[in-house]
């Protein structure tokens, strides 16, 4: 189940901050988290209510930037990070969406899902989904 929160709702940090804070995310998270409250953030919730992932979407005047997406490793290879993908995707209707992305697995998802390297930035593949 994906819930779509904003960190101005009262159990956000309630829900994220004490995960945020475990040492499964910091080992498999490798850089800082961005963030803002005017954020979405889609968090995949397994049967048993624990997250398994999440990714970010923050709106701007000309596109769509998603951003901290993680899929905890006990959780790939079973689909999870495509359904959040997907379920942002048929969210956002009038903007393009950008990222960047280092993860060879991620940017192949990515590319599966419409989106097309438009640039490098170092060791980041920049890449854009066009929406009609």
């Amino acid at each position: 189940m994906i819930k779509i929160m904003t960190e101005k709702e009262y159990n956000f940090f309630f829900l994220m901050g004490k995960f945020f804070a475990s040492r499964k995310f910091i080992k498999e998270m490798d850089c800082q988290l961005y963030s803002n409250e005017d954020m979405l953030w889609y968090i995949y919730f397994n049967k048993e209510g624990k997250i398994c992932g999440f990714a970010s979407l923050e709106d701007n005047e000309k596109y769509s930037m998603l951003d901290n997406f993680l899929v905890l490793e006990e959780y790939r290879n079973k689909g999870i990070g495509k359904e959040i993908l997907d379920h942002i995707v048929n969210d956002v209707i009038e903007k393009d969406i950008r990222l960047i992305s280092r993860n060879p697995i991620a940017i192949k998802m990515f590319k599966e899902r419409g989106f097309e390297i438009t640039g490098h930035n170092g060791r980041y593949e920049k890449m854009i989904k066009k929406i009609k």
